[in-house]
């Protein structure tokens, strides 16, 4: 984990290992009392959630692949000669 103190206007840049591909650029736009505004800058094929967001999807997800059975492990055949 990494922990970063920002102020308003100041970013962060998440790059991919070895520093020279840029994923993420977050930038502090915004501090109202214990709100802070962030603006998000990533690349088309990058999607961006909420913690909380994300994990309910996840949650919808893996309930869903449980009803199909997706999870379930699967018949192996009989082994013949």
């Amino acid at each position: 984990m990494v922990v970063l103190s920002r102020k308003k206007q100041e970013a962060v840049i998440v790059a991919r290992s070895g520093g020279s591909e840029r994923v993420l650029k977050v930038t502090v736009v915004g501090i109202q009392g214990e709100n802070v505004t962030l603006d998000f800058d990533v690349g088309a094929s990058v999607s961006v959630h909420s913690a909380e967001e994300w994990e309910r999807v996840h949650a919808e997800r893996k309930t869903a692949r449980l009803k199909h059975g997706a999870d379930r492990p699967k018949e192996r055949a009989a082994y013949t000669d």
